[in-house]
């Protein structure tokens, strides 16, 4: 919640929150909102109601896009939704999104208790977002990614404890060649 409230503080014309309601203005002058589920937080998966439990959070403001990031909290896990700030478009994300170094792509890596289940590579070229590529291993757990150029990504194993790269083994390479992307086992 520091994240927001210094967010809050800074966008105070465009952003505000209200309790359980966090409320985004847009510059078409509607407004986004996003309610967190009632009753004691995350005490089950659904609410009174049925509903699942969910919490908002403004996670970051991407100015030069002018993007909303929303992260979205659930009883287990968590999602990002990117909202565009013109027109309220939601984009929603598996995981926090990793920007490569021309802000074209991002790449994010979705898992679950220690398994990993896919790397997806995005266009994110607004208003256009996209998931352009996806890889599910098999036989991968904690991975770690670096852009090495705007159109290559190296993915490295990492100790399951930290975010610290484990001997720097690299996993995979992914390119972008010919107008897709491609994943090399042996870089």
């Amino acid at each position: 919640m520091l994240v927001e409230r210094q967010l809050i503080s800074r966008l105070k014309e465009r952003v505000s929150r209200h309790d359980n309601r966090l409320v985004l203005k847009l510059t078409n002058g509607h407004s986004v909102v996003r309610e967190d589920s009632p009753g004691e937080e995350f005490d089950g998966v659904y609410d009174a109601s049925g509903n699942v439990n969910r919490k908002f959070t403004l996670s970051d403001y991407l100015r030069k896009e002018d993007y909303f990031m929303v992260e979205v909290h659930y009883y287990e896990g968590r999602t990002f939704e990117l909202i565009n700030a013109k027109t309220g478009d939601v984009t929603e994300i598996g995981n926090e999104p990793i920007f490569s170094p021309d802000r074209k792509h991002f790449v994010i890596v979705i898992g679950d208790y220690g398994d990993l289940n896919s790397v997806e590579v995005w266009l994110f070229d607004p208003p256009k977002i996209n998931r352009e590529f996806k890889y599910e291993p098999n036989d991968w757990h904690y991975i770690n990614v670096k852009w090495l150029s705007s159109s290559s990504i190296d993915l490295f194993e990492r100790d399951s404890y930290s975010e610290k790269e484990s001997g720097g083994n690299i996993l995979a390479r992914i390119n972008y060649k010919n107008g897709e992307w491609e994943i090399l086992h042996s870089p």
